[in-house]
């Protein structure tokens, strides 16, 4: 394709594409305006929705590690009661 012709194709879609443009947003401004302000209150609850999850989950995780703290310790003092028990009644340990 020649420079030339290529150059006049080239303004003449720049100039079609960016008239489009400037005519839509003369349109669309008071539009695009409201979308703003909505899209800003909208961000402050998505931002106060993130905090609230994540605060949850932390909750969860820290909760569920102390549970786990206190079956274990549970355990390793029914074991120990388990284990003095049976040292101290040898008759139950004995085989005959």
């Amino acid at each position: 394709m020649p420079f030339r012709r290529y150059l006049f194709i080239d303004a003449v879609c720049a100039a079609v594409v960016v008239s489009t443009f400037f005519g839509l947003s003369y349109l669309f401004a008071d539009r695009v305006q409201a979308w703003w302000t909505e899209l800003r209150h909208a961000e402050v609850a998505v931002s106060v929705t993130v905090i609230a999850a994540a605060v949850g989950v932390v909750l969860f995780f820290f909760l569920r590690h102390r549970r786990r703290l206190e079956r274990i310790r549970v355990r390793k003092e029914t074991t120990l009661i388990a284990v003095a028990a049976s040292e101290r009644s040898p008759e139950t340990n004995s085989a005959g």
